[in-house]
């Protein structure tokens, strides 16, 4: 009897400390859900930030009260403060030419950095040259690839805010290379992202480059590449940037010339430029805002309902359903039989020398709902209202769109006079 009494606790204890591990690994499992959601609405926000402030700081219009512009002013102060402090050491400006025609180019970390070429040389006589190596890379016919996107436009908002004519030098290559230079998209050369026009970068990075361009604000005159946009989509011929007015062009055909190229931009501006919260992020915020407003119950991650722990817990009676583990209750087991004190004191050794389990106390019937801490929760709530502040708002729609909201709603509509075409076709 004695050693099926041990026997019978050795088993309850390791079901509950199992019990207790499981739930303590939903709930880390769950909280790292909800900073992983936070996490992706604060990026989003953070990010449309930084390009706002950058469209600010490119801004070649002056405002009322300011005869000189931002971009201007910028400028200004690098080749009358910054200018003189860099070096123009020969080797070194040609080194770095060099380097980006070979089809190597800087990350965004490294063109930030203090150390980095942009901030330690002076470029003003190798403009040309840069925009042309950022074209026309090749010395072993390396091409543009889709990740050095992100360092190209870093060092193109560095170079744009520095010298004057870089920009110049580089959108018209670009638009000809995605098929704006001859006033509409060359079908012969849309396939897959074929290079257009003999450039060296495939149409689709030369779409996406112009349209980071406007994102980050180093390209202000957007009408040729929405132009783009809507002769890939087979816009209607009423519908036309000119007027800017695009009022039933959605209930008409489109004839759709390009769907890789709107696929692009549609990927690449859906935000900044269409106005158009990504799904992924509205998943996300949807599922935030039931957490915090408690109706979510834990749906951030997926949990299979639980079993009742009556039966898996077997035989352990009453002290299933509500377990207050702490040291000393080994003797309760035992403790209604006193017949034989040399057996009852036995038992307790033994029992005392089984793993005491934590002081908790725990509903081992009913089913773990996980919930979010306090510090967590404040910080959620300071993520969906930054968000629904800069993002989701009508009154900072202007603030958000890189474009006109007239030509953000018309090319809206180009893109989704596209995808119904598309969606009706296959």
């Amino acid at each position: 009897e004695e050693e099926r009494l041990r026997k019978e606790e050795e088993e309850r204890r390791r079901r509950i400390s199992e019990e207790l591990e499981r739930r303590k690994k939903l709930q880390s499992d769950y909280e790292a859900r909800v900073i992983s959601a936070i996490d992706a609405l604060e990026s989003v926000v953070s990010t449309c930030q930084k390009h706002r402030e950058l469209r600010g700081q490119l801004d070649p219009a002056t405002s009322i009260g300011n005869a000189v512009s931002p971009l201007e002013g910028a400028r200004t102060t690098f080749q009358e403060q910054t200018k003189k402090s860099l070096k123009s050491d020969f080797k070194k400006c040609t080194a770095f030419v060099k380097k980006l025609k070979s089809g190597s180019f800087p990350s965004p970390s490294e063109v930030t950095s203090t150390n980095s070429a942009i901030r330690t040389l002076n470029l003003s006589r190798y403009v040309e040259e840069v925009a042309a190596a950022i074209v026309e890379p090749g010395g072993g016919g390396s091409k543009v690839k889709l990740t050095d996107v992100p360092g190209i436009v870093a060092l193109c908002v560095e170079m744009h805010r520095r010298y004057e004519g870089f920009v110049e030098s580089l959108v018209p290559v670009l638009l000809a290379g995605v098929g704006g230079a001859a006033g509409g998209a060359n079908p012969s050369s849309a396939n897959d992202g074929d290079d257009g026009n003999g450039s060296s970068i495939p149409r689709r990075i030369c779409l996406r480059l112009l349209t980071e361009f406007i994102i980050h604000g180093i390209v202000t005159d957007t009408k040729p590449i929405l132009k783009v946009i809507a002769e890939a989509a087979g816009a209607p011929s009423s519908s036309s940037f000119s007027t800017g007015s695009g009022e039933g062009s959605g209930s008409k055909e489109y004839a759709v010339t390009d769907a890789n190229l709107i696929v692009t931009f549609a990927k690449t501006g859906g935000l900044e430029i269409l106005g158009v919260l990504p799904r992924s992020v509205r998943f996300e915020c949807e599922r935030l805002e039931k957490e915090v407003s408690g109706k979510g119950d834990g749906l951030l991650i997926v949990v299979p309902p639980e079993e009742s722990e009556a039966s898996a817990l077997g035989e352990s009676g009453v002290e299933n359903k509500r377990e207050t583990r702490r040291e000393g209750t080994e003797e309760t087991s035992i403790a209604g039989d006193d017949k034989d004190s040399q057996l009852s004191q036995s038992a307790t050794q033994q029992h005392q020398q089984l793993p005491q389990p934590p002081n908790e106390v725990v509903d081992l019937e009913q089913a773990l709902t996980p919930t979010i801490p306090a510090p967590l929760l404040a910080r959620a709530q300071t993520a969906l209202q930054s968000l629904q502040i800069t993002v989701t708002s009508p009154s900072n729609l202007s603030t958000l769109l890189a474009i006109p909201p007239p030509l953000s709603t018309l090319t809206k509509q180009h893109c989704l006079g596209a995808y119904r075409t598309l969606s009706n076709t296959y």
